[in-house]
């Protein structure tokens, strides 16, 4: 009763006449700075906290100077002055919601941390406080440092590395188990460390990376709850533009973790093996692929950065999860789409992997297995025509899901382009199976489809109308091979043996996988025994006269018709292009084959190029 009664004297006036707001606010504050008993102290902190949501201004004004000295010596002695300080200062300093997100420079929020941040005192009180275990304590100081960093971050990082305790008192809290103390501590911890190396380096040390990997263990891993996605959120921002945080991650073997939390084997199985089914096919809800998401993003910037990442033990094992989490498993498309972009230069595309398909009209709950193919043949298929198909996220078209996203085939074909750059051997070994595909041992099931896939994509007469569709079909198979021949006489000579006509699809494809693989196609086998066998640069020569033929009589159907053509005319320009620079066999090929005066018109009719910018 007594801590009730002298909280009310402290608002009546003289004779128990009430006291103007103003008035209130001065004496109360006086009691802070003159008062010798703390329950003096702590009842008028209570009643400035009662007056901050009215009158913000004048308790900033007043008090804001007397809260702070609190903070440093009755916070810590008290544990009910020190929640009292901490919500008081967190009212004060709490930026107010404006319409469109815009903040102005004059916010009450922002004078009073500019005040409360002048000194390093009051950051180094606050840091003080987070090691004590009560509850309210612990929450309220983190809220408050949060709101700090928010306000002014880079003075709060800057105060925070000259604190003796600072990185041990977050690292103690990261084994709080009470979960919305660990919450906001990831919150803050993801705030302290955002754009600032030396804060990363001083946490991560500390012991950041091993309790923040424990924490998404014990929820789970990928399969866990927000919680998951705000440890690894902390994780990537602890890694971010920070070479020392990487390099340490990777010393302590950090990186090893990753495939696990993907759900991926450990130890992952032989490269001639097929990954568990359970695996390849999971159950992906929307907090599961924002998860997974952030995986991917660690792994991302771990491989992409500098260092000699190449060395490390663990990253065929990261780089095999990655494959198979792209090419060989029912992720959702913008998963694949990120996991090819994750992958090291190197990726080992040339193994055997083992994709699925959905069986139609089971709405996903049903796959059937493909038969074993090269990953870097896959990864031609999605480049060419997208996903296999995932319900909900693609289009149904037939008797299967067949499209994917264009940034996904876009990934492909930058994965693709990327590997076989560097790799002579690789692209050799893809230009022979497309020129004659070598015997498989009897009862194979390998088909190598893929590899055919693209010789037809490419000999393919391009029909009208042009879609978009097509036309980036088109323009994604020229890329593909063109990136196979550039640059190596050894390759423009193996792919002058390609015979498109002899390229056919064997009779055991299974018939969803034909379905897929040989739409448009338009040679019937008759008129393939007609016809002589027909090289490559025949075939492309002739569907680049054929599309200026169809571009010149497109205006009927109007302008993005016209556009499309353009499309796939460049597109077979930038292979003949390719495949006769500085060989001057291909240019004799070209010759004989009279295609360079419709090299010629398709370059200067209908692109407009002139011959200056053409030689």
């Amino acid at each position: 009763m007594d801590f009730f009664s002298k909280g009310y004297s402290a608002l009546r006036g003289p004779a128990g006449q009430p006291q103007l707001a103003l008035e209130t606010i001065v004496k109360l504050s006086d009691r802070l700075t003159q008062s010798t008993l703390i329950s003096d102290r702590r009842a008028a902190v209570l009643g400035l906290k009662g007056l901050t949501r009215d009158c913000k201004a004048d308790v900033g004004q007043h008090a804001l100077d007397a809260l702070l000295a609190l903070l440093e010596t009755d916070a810590k002695d008290d544990v009910d002055s020190g929640r009292a300080i901490l919500e008081t200062l967190a009212l004060l300093c709490q930026v107010d919601s404006k319409e469109g997100g815009k903040i102005p420079r004059d916010d009450l929020g922002l004078k009073h941390s500019d005040v409360a941040l002048s000194s390093p005192a009051p950051t180094h009180a606050l840091l003080a406080l987070l090691p004590d275990n009560n509850f309210y304590l612990r929450l309220h100081s983190l809220q408050l440092l949060s709101i700090w960093l928010t306000n002014r971050p880079h003075v709060v990082q800057q105060h925070f590395q000259q604190a003796p305790d600072g990185p041990s008192a977050i690292d103690q809290l990261l084994t709080d188990h009470r979960d919305i103390i660990r919450a906001e501590t990831l919150n803050t911890l993801q705030l302290l460390v955002a754009g600032n190396p030396p804060v990363q380096t001083s946490v991560a040390f500390a012991g950041a990376f091993e309790k923040l990997l424990n924490i998404i263990g014990l929820e789970g891993g990928v399969e866990g709850g927000s919680t998951v996605f705000e440890a690894l959120s902390a994780i990537e921002n602890l890694l971010r533009h920070n070479v020392g945080t990487q390099k340490f991650f990777r010393d302590l073997e950090f990186t090893s973790h990753l495939p696990a939390l993907l759900l991926f084997p450990s130890p992952p199985p032989p490269p001639d093996h097929p990954v568990p089914q359970e695996f390849s096919l999971q159950f992906w809800n929307a907090q599961k692929i924002a998860n997974a998401g952030a995986v991917i993003s660690i792994c991302q910037m771990l491989i992409a950065g500098k260092g000699d990442v190449n060395q490390a033990p663990d990253l065929g094992g990261l780089a095999r999860c990655l494959v198979e989490l792209a090419l060989a498993s029912n992720a959702p498309t913008a998963l694949k789409t990120k996991a090819l972009k994750a992958l090291p230069p190197d990726p080992p595309l040339l193994n055997l992997i083992t994709c699925y398909i959905p069986v139609p009209g089971t709405n996903g709950e049903e796959w059937d297995r493909l038969p074993p193919e090269p990953a870097i043949g896959v990864l031609v298929a999605y480049a060419l025509d997208g996903d296999f198909g995932m319900p909900g996220s693609v289009e149904v078209v037939g008797p299967i899901a067949r499209r994917g996203s264009l940034e996904l085939r876009a990934a492909a074909l930058s994965t693709f382009e990327a590997f076989v750059t560097n790799d002579l051997n690789a692209r050799l070994y893809i230009l022979g199976e497309m020129a004659s595909p070598t015997p498989l041992p009897a009862g194979s099931e390998v088909t190598r489809l893929p590899f055919r896939i693209l010789v037809r994509a490419l000999a393919d007469v391009p029909l009208a109308p042009m879609t978009p569709e097509s036309a980036h079909r088109h323009q994604i198979a020229s890329l593909l091979f063109t990136s196979l021949i550039r640059g190596s006489e050894k390759c423009k000579t193996l792919a002058r043996s390609i015979i498109p006509n002899t390229v056919a699809p064997p009779a055991s494809v299974p018939n969803f996988v034909e379905a897929a693989t040989l739409a448009g196609e338009k040679h019937s086998v008759e008129d393939e025994d007609e016809d002589p066998p027909q090289a490559l640069l025949s075939a492309l020569l002739g569907n680049l006269a054929m599309s200026m033929r169809s571009r010149s009589i497109s205006r009927e159907r109007g302008e993005q018709d016209m556009r499309d053509w353009d499309r796939v005319i460049v597109a077979y320009l930038v292979i003949l292009s390719a495949w006769a620079w500085d060989s001057p066999i291909a240019v004799k090929d070209i010759l004989e084959e009279g295609g360079i005066m419709t090299v010629v018109r398709g370059s200067f009719g209908h692109l407009g190029i002139s011959a200056y910018e053409l030689f």
